[in-house]
């Protein structure tokens, strides 16, 4: 099992390596010196690969509960790589839906809004749609 001081220590090598950790999860460590979480698991007989995200970023106790959430998945018998990409698809067309009714109400308000507030909402909405551009 690994701990954090081991984590902080990992140094690169000429080759890529892994370090395990339990259940399916280790730590990857690149020549470059990044460190991802990995999770190696098998599903429908076919070799799996799941990426939780780089260390320290990630922490070693985010780690291990995105390998539980994604053990839960596998004994449930859904596919966590096929989940994550629902999600992700999912949130894609949410923001798509959002970033449409915002373009929509945009054109219905040009004509009664000052040049001013018109200009500052065209910033903001092209930026993001972030609370400091709330006007």
């Amino acid at each position: 099992m690994l701990t954090d001081v081991q984590l902080r220590r990992l140094m690169p090598r000429e080759k890529p390596y892994k370090l395990s950790d339990t259940g399916g999860l280790f730590i990857f460590v690149q020549t470059g010196g990044s460190r991802l979480w990995r999770m190696k698991y098998r599903f429908g007989g076919k070799e799996k690969l799941l990426s939780f995200g780089a260390y320290p970023e990630v922490t070693l106790a985010a780690a291990r509960e995105a390998r539980d959430q994604a053990r839960a998945e596998i004994r449930a018998g859904r596919d966590p790589s096929l989940t994550r990409r629902q999600r992700q698809a999912e949130a894609k067309r949410v923001d798509k839906q959002l970033r449409h009714v915002g373009e929509k109400w945009m054109t219905t308000k040009v004509v009664s809004l000052s040049d001013v507030n018109w200009a500052m909402i065209q910033s903001c909405s092209s930026v993001s749609m972030s609370p400091g551009c709330v006007p």
